[in-house]
């Protein structure tokens, strides 16, 4: 079960992120950053943060699918860029994957990212059932 938690007592939260989650499931997923790597060669993507963007949400995507579950299962998401430049074509990318059931969400600004990477994407996921054969 996923809530989405608010209130007028506290700042609203910005497009693109809820306040707060609250969570009872049976399953919790915890996904490893994912930078825009692309999993046939294993080499970074060309084409900046659009690009790169892209393909860390694919990548978590297919994770996520890995147990049947969707980017409505999640309850935080943490973005790490090298440029807080970025952020808005970020977002405009993010929004194409998280449209409502929106998760809690932070942008941190790191100094470097392995590879050499412009952004990488952290998630949580919660759900009550997993899809046991995709699950290994």
């Amino acid at each position: 079960m996923k809530k989405i938690v608010s209130t007028t007592n506290a700042p609203a939260a910005p497009a693109l992120l809820s306040q707060a989650i609250l969570e009872s499931s049976k399953y919790r997923l915890e996904i490893s950053g994912q930078i825009g790597l692309n999993p046939v060669d294993g080499k970074l993507v060309e084409g900046g943060i659009e690009a790169e963007t892209i393909q860390a949400l694919k990548n978590v995507e297919a994770i996520l699918t890995t147990v049947g579950w969707t980017f409505e299962h999640a309850t935080k998401v943490r973005i790490y860029l090298t440029d807080m430049a970025d952020y808005a074509k970020v977002n405009e990318v993010y929004a194409t994957k998280f449209k409502t059931n929106l998760p809690t969400r932070i942008a941190l600004v790191v100094k470097s990212l392995p590879l050499g990477a412009l952004v990488e994407i952290e998630c949580v996921a919660t759900g009550d059932e997993i899809t046991e054969s995709s699950a290994t």
